[in-house]
């Protein structure tokens, strides 16, 4: 269902032809969820806490809906009663579906979360970041959104993030 559904913006959606050339630089603040798994096959050890994160982003778009993005952010989580940390570093691909003032936008990339800390052994896992968000245009250099971001590979480390976001552009005028 989410893959057609996503299929179905892709192709049904109008041209973003205000993203050429572009560029952006985006600051959120998120809520965290992580789940880790530090044991083995034979015996899991899986540990999970919540905390908050920050995240900066630098997209530069290309085409006509398309940028390419860099992000990285990092922030404290409670693990086991524990403060422990989670630092995320992803690259990768946004579709923006350019439609008046609100842009829905779909994003893939692949990077790493590095954790430790209190009661998580340090480890840094490769990770699969997919994300969505909806994107208010307040005027052609600044936007805010809701974005919701989920980055997990083979189940060892999962962090879902959501939050506010603020976006400063340049580039197109």
């Amino acid at each position: 269902m989410v893959r057609t559904l996503a299929l179905l913006v892709l192709v049904a959606s109008p041209a973003v032809y205000a993203a050429d050339g572009e560029s952006a630089i985006s600051v959120s603040a998120d809520f965290a969820s992580l789940i880790v798994d530090q044991g083995t096959t034979i015996r899991p050890n899986e540990k999970s806490g919540v905390g908050g994160l920050v995240n900066v982003d630098y997209q530069r778009g290309f085409g006509d809906s398309f940028w390419l993005r860099a992000a990285l952010g990092g922030g404290g989580v409670g693990v086991n009663g524990q403060a422990g940390y989670a630092m995320v570093g992803t690259v990768g691909l946004t579709y923006a579906v350019d439609i008046l003032k609100y842009v829905p936008y779909v994003g893939i990339g692949a990077g790493g979360v590095l954790v430790g800390g209190g009661a998580l052994d340090a480890h840094l896992d490769p990770v699969i970041d997919l994300a969505a968000g909806i994107e208010l245009q307040e005027s052609p250099s600044l936007s805010f959104s809701l974005e919701g971001r989920f980055e997990s590979l083979w189940a060892k480390t999962t962090l879902f993030f959501i939050g506010p976001r603020v976006s400063f552009k340049w580039g197109y005028f």
